[in-house]
């Protein structure tokens, strides 16, 4: 006769209604309990689950309870969404216990009693799902515990997880047979040979039994252990070969072994294999693996237990012991390159390539083919540069070896000016265009290194430049442009050739402005040639002090022809405007001055100025000097005078619209005299020189209202001793005046008034005269002693009248009058 012990639903609601109303109370209480950990085994609750007093519950009785009936009160004790997943209205279960329990361990049993009727649960940190425990399986949200997390501490035995066991010992193959069999339908397990794990899809009761089995199957096989030795002092190649010659032949392995051993480099890591030993009556094959890690300098061995404490008792004990500090030393290069030293080192010294920053180059005794020099030194030394520091860290095996590679270092390692560039200051000449002249001299077949073209002719400075503000070029001038040479045009290719001077293509030279100086960038045989011929264009450039007087003289029928007599008889060169004065001016027949005398060669002689000239022509005419300008040019540099005013010229005429006028713009033009003149000096000291002389002056209105510009022009070309005077003429001015002369009272009678009038009609005619007297000056500390004495005179005797004025106010008394003035008389 079976017998039911059956709960009604209200009792099993008053049951989890206790457990709940606990919880506040154990809440308010928790601070005045305690709990002895020492003699308890904490048990691992879910995560995210509300913590549940430990008071024991009384013994429960549940018969046929629906599911659906305590999802409510699941979530309240558990803090937690409920999720229910299916449909799960006609699931039911059962739960009997005969003695109390703690509240959290009853609420367990409840979860483990809907697994064991197809109730399965996912429990996470803020959700639980229920439902069929197929539908669960499906869904594949269960929490994944790693191979790490042990779940024979877990609590929440009837919770649905994914947890994942790594053998050790055993491959995962062989246990899979023996975890398979009799698998329960819910209950699924993977496996993965590659990393010989398991995967087991259960709840916590079934992985804690699956744990116990895997804990006793995987101490059956005996596998191969894995070391790594990070070595401190040791190289941990040489090791590494200690340990293959060592046993690789042991009496453990199966005696085939050879020195011939399989070697595998990668990515800086050294791997050995050696062959295969019998790993005992399992029938396992165990292999001694070794691999160097280079960069950190360490060893990792998997093999034999034995034989990984056989190398690990001579590593510490024998090969990775320090260095003799004797052996090691830190070399700081002051002048060369570490990375091209340790490179040409290691080269000599039989190690192979250099190392370069914090590079390494080391070398092994046993090379073949080498000369018994590399032999004896191949292997005795570690070379690691450091570019960023300039220094060199050397290991050697001796204290002799680093010393005598000691003395090497410091014959390297010496001071040396090869390679600078030396700078060269200049006194005289530009730094850009003498760069540019000797770049182009010095360049190589087909580099293009072209030169500026200097200024020639005349600059163009005319009244019209003036008047636009320009400096373009006339007929005369030419704009600046570069000059290229044959050699530039094109290279000689592949043939070779001997060059011209051993400077070309030699040699950089570039301009520093600031300083006006030349940076020069030669191998040391071309240095002392390139300086010298620097220093040699590096001379004072000659100067041409330009004196000038520029005078109108009043023409009259005794000068008429005698100041146009040189419209004839003059030299080509000298242009028909171009007048000279000749050195016979006194007349033999009378022994007077002879004027006309003066005109009779194309120059002046040094011996005559232009105000001599000037003196004897006022004899005989009326003689104004304009202006009296005198300055100083570079040779083959233009001196350009102007004297003149600047007069408003309509431009034009902007339309206004809707409107009858318009706007007028104006611009201003410079009307005057200008005198513009480029003097050359020959290596006689001659100076020949292109001279322009412009007259313009405001003319008649035309018709629109406008102002004409009557302009008068002369340019020439001479050459001409130093001192000699050159004169430019034919500049006419032609005044017409009427004076007329009447009776008064009756001169201004109408009609009648002509018979007491009479009138004299008159041409005044005058001419411009420029005398332009040029000198050479081939020091310019002349200037001073030679050629500025008689303007540094006229400024004294400015200053004269200033400095008695300046005296007789420091000598006043105290009532105001100077020394020596009357009484009553001030000086202001």
């Amino acid at each position: 006769m079976n017998v039911h012990f059956t709960l009604p639903a209200f009792a099993f609601a008053t049951t989890l209604t206790a457990l709940a109303c606990t919880v506040s109370v154990h809440a308010q209480e928790a601070e005045s309990e305690s709990v002895d950990e020492s003699s308890t085994t904490m048990l691992i609750t879910p995560p995210g689950r509300v913590e549940l007093p430990n008071d024991e519950v009384p013994p429960m009785e549940i018969v046929d309870q629906p599911v659906e009936d305590i999802l409510y009160r699941i979530g309240e004790l558990t803090g937690k969404t409920i999720l229910p997943v299916g449909n799960i209205g006609s699931k039911k279960f059962t739960v009997i216990t005969h003695r109390p329990m703690p509240r959290s361990k009853a609420l367990d049993l409840i979860f483990r009693a809907l697994v064991l009727n197809d109730i399965g649960t996912i429990e996470r940190e803020d959700v639980i799902l229920i439902g069929d425990l197929d539908d669960i399986a499906k869904l594949r949200q269960q929490p994944v515990l790693t191979a790490d997390d042990d779940v024979m501490m877990r609590q929440d035995l009837g919770s649905y997880v994914a947890k994942i066991f790594r053998l050790e010992n055993v491959k995962v193959d062989a246990v899979e047979p023996i975890l398979t069999a009799g698998l329960p339908d819910n209950v699924s397990i993977e496996i993965d040979g590659s990393s010989n794990q398991l995967v087991v899809y259960a709840d916590i009761a079934y992985c804690q039994h699956v744990q116990q089995i895997v804990a006793e199957l995987d101490n059956r096989f005996v596998r191969p252990e894995t070391r790594t030795w990070r070595l401190r002092h040791a190289d941990a190649e040489a090791v590494a070969a200690n340990v293959t010659d060592l046993f690789e032949s042991d009496g453990s392995t199966s005696g085939t072994a050879s020195r011939g051993r399989t070697q595998a480099r990668s990515a800086g890591r050294n791997n050995v294999t050696t062959p295969r030993v019998d790993g005992g009556s399992l029938g396992a094959e165990i292999e001694l693996r070794i691999t160097v890690n280079v960069p950190q300098n360490s060893l990792t061995i998997s093999g034999e237990p034995a034989v990984l404490r056989e190398v690990d008792r001579l590593i510490s004990s024998e090969w990775d012991l320090p260095r003799d500090l004797g052996t090691t030393k830190l070399f700081t290069l002051r002048y060369t390159d570490p990375v091209k030293v340790a490179e040409k080192l290691n080269s000599l010294l039989g190690q192979g390539t250099g190392g370069g920053g914090g590079g390494t180059a080391r070398g092994r005794s046993g090379q073949q083919g080498g000369s018994s020099v590399e032999d004896a030194l191949s292997g005795i030394y570690r070379i690691e540069s450091y570019p960023e520091t300039y220094q060199l860290l050397v290991f050697s095996k001796t204290r002799d070896s680093l010393n005598f590679l000691e003395h090497v270092l410091e014959s390297l390692d010496q001071p040396t000016s090869i390679g600078l560039p030396f700078v060269v200051e200049l006194k005289h000449a530009d730094a850009f265009e003498l760069a540019e002249q000797l770049n182009a001299l010095l360049s190589e077949p087909g580099v293009q290194a072209a030169i500026t073209r200097p200024e020639q002719g005349l600059s163009g400075q005319s009244i019209d430049q003036l008047a636009s503000g320009g400096t373009g070029t006339d007929q005369t001038g030419q704009n600046a442009e570069t000059v290229t040479f044959p050699w530039q045009r094109g290279g000689r290719g592949n043939e070779e050739y001997t060059p011209e001077s051993p400077l070309i293509g030699k040699a950089r030279i570039v301009p520093i402005s600031r300083q006006n100086a030349l940076a020069v960038l030669a191998p040391r045989p071309q240095e002392e040639a390139l300086r010298d011929l620097v220093t040699f264009f590096d001379r004072p450039g000659r100067q041409v002090e330009l004196s000038v007087v520029i005078a109108e003289i009043e023409l009259n029928d005794e000068l008429n022809l005698g100041l146009r007599m040189s419209a004839t008889g003059l030299a080509i060169e000298n242009g028909d405007n171009a007048l000279a004065l000749g050195v016979n001016t006194t007349n033999p027949a009378t022994k007077e001055f002879d004027v006309f005398g003066l005109f009779d060669s194309g120059t002046l002689s040094a011996e005559f100025s232009a105000d001599t000239v000037l003196q004897a022509l006022a004899q005989v005419t009326n003689v104004r000097v304009m202006q009296n300008p005198v300055v100083f040019t570079a040779d083959n540099q233009e001196a350009f005078f102007f004297d003149g005013s600047e007069f408003p010229f309509a431009n034009q005429v902007i339309a206004n619209a809707g409107t009858a006028g318009g706007t007028q713009s104006f611009e201003y033009r410079s009307v005057g005299l200008v005198l513009n003149a480029r003097p050359r000096i020959t290596a006689q000291k001659d100076v020949d020189m292109d001279i322009r002389l412009e007259l313009s002056k405001i003319g008649p209105a035309i018709n629109d209202g406008g102002p004409t510009v009557d302009r008068r022009q002369t340019t020439t070309n001479i050459v001409v001793k130093n001192g000699q005077t050159i004169i430019l003429s034919g500049l006419l001015k032609e005044e017409e005046t009427t004076l007329t002369r009447k009776v008064p009272l009756l001169g201004d009678i109408p009609v009648f008034g002509e018979l007491f009038t009479s009138r004299d009609n008159s041409i005044n005619r005058k001419e411009i005269i420029a005398f332009v007297t040029p000198r050479v000056v081939d020091n310019p500390d002349e200037n001073d002693g030679n050629f500025q004495q008689d303007y540094r005179n006229r400024l004294e005797e400015m200053r004269a009248p200033l400095a008695e004025q300046r005296e007789a106010a420091e000598t006043r008394d105290d009532t105001g009058r100077g020394v020596g003035e009357p009484t009553g008389v001030r000086t202001e």
